[in-house]
Order: C-alpha cells, then structure tokens, then sequence
C-alpha cells in the first residue's frame, strides 16, 4: 500500500443532517410531508436525485426530479453544506496516521464539486488530500473506475498501489473496476436489504479505527515487498 483513496459522504463524513433539511426545505415549498433522518440514510448513495426520485415515485433524470434538485441544491448551499455535516468519530485519527507516515490520502466521490469543496475547507481537509475527484472531472462515476484511476495519476501512483475506502458496494466495484483493493465500511449509507458482507471487499472495517489496522498491516507489507 502507497496510498488511500476515500469516499466521502458516508465513509468520512456523516452529511445525512444536511441532505434531510434541504430536501425537507424542498418539499415544504411544495406543502407536502417531510422525510425523516432514517429514511434519508438509507436512500443518501443515490445522492439528492435519488433522494427526490424515492419521494415521487419516479426516475432520478425525471424533469420532475431535475427541477427539484435545483432548489434542493440551493437550500443545501446556502443553509445546509457546512452547518449539518460533520467527520465520523476516529475519522481523524485515521488521517492523522496516513499524514504521519507522509502516505498520501485522497477523495473520489459522486457529490459535485460545488459541495464538495465547501464541505472539505469546514473540515481543514482540502490541503491535507492530495487529490480530490468530483463528477465535475470525470465522464463517468462511480462504479465505473475512471475517478480512481485519475486519482492514482495525479498520485503517481497504480492502482495496485492504493486501496480504495467507500461504504457501498458501487465503491467496491469501483476499486476493483479499477484494479485495487478495497475496504468496506459497515457504518455508512447502504439500504437495510443491503449489507457489506455482500459486496466482495478485500476487507470490512466495522469502525473508523478499524481502517488503521488495516492500513498498518499493508503499509508494512509494501516494505517489506
């Protein structure tokens, strides 16, 4: 191990608060029933498309759900993006342990860089990842494997190289897509009919601090490799 891709929403962060209040501020607008922090937990990987395609009962590139994303994304942005978001316990630590080892760490996410990068100057982490891959930089997210392979690029590194964290199983389709490795988080935003064991990761981390296990094992086995 070289390096360490992330995930974001759900694996370092927990952003559901923010998500539930904006599509609440959307669906206020329209006088109708508000969704509770459960339901958007279990729906939050499909980002606010998915979301809104869950409520209406429709597909997420409707019009219908296409209009809605607007407003959901300027409610989110002027009210949501920094106040509801915050890292999961041990989550810095783990980078800590990355950044004290000078193991370079980076972000490949589906959330659009408009959030992203707000949510990644609240928490003091847009200087301390080397890489940070949006949809913005892409043709294709994931599970397609074209974000973790530009992100091993601009690492300098192959995918081989670096094992790739997320907690849905389009990230670790993504990671092996792509020719890496792949941890999977049990302590994110997957469905209750979904769970990690299902999705063929190279290991499962049941907790934040789990991971540096895991990364403590491998680094040493890329030295003495």
């Amino acid at each position: 191990m070289r390096g360490v891709l992330f995930d974001l929403d759900g694996t370092l962060i927990d952003s559901s608060a923010g998500f539930c209040n904006a599509v609440n501020d959307v669906l206020s607008e329209l006088s109708l029933p508000p969704v509770d922090l459960t339901w958007v937990s279990h729906r939050l990987s499909g980002g606010a498309r998915g979301l809104l395609a869950d409520y209406f009962a429709t597909t997420p590139d409707s019009e219908q759900v296409t209009q809605l994303r607007q407003r959901f994304l300027e409610h989110y942005l002027a009210k949501h993006v920094t106040t509801s978001v915050q890292a999961y316990a041990g989550i810095e630590q783990v980078l800590a342990w990355l950044d004290q080892r000078d193991i370079p760490w980076g972000i490949v996410t589906n959330k659009p860089e408009m959030l992203t990068t707000p949510t990644l100057e609240f928490l003091n982490w847009q200087a301390r990842s080397h890489v940070t891959i949006c949809p913005d930089h892409v043709q294709q997210v994931k599970p397609d494997p074209e974000g973790i392979r530009l992100a091993c690029r601009a690492l300098a590194l192959t995918p081989e190289q670096i094992i790739y964290v997320g907690d849905h199983r389009k990230d670790v389709q993504a990671a092996h897509n792509a020719g890496s490795r792949a941890i999977a988080c049990a302590w994110g935003f997957y469905p209750p009919s979904d769970a990690p064991e299902l999705w063929q990761a190279n290991w499962i981390a049941r907790q934040p601090t789990d991971l540096i296990k895991i990364f403590a094992e491998q680094a040493h086995n890329a030295t003495l490799a």
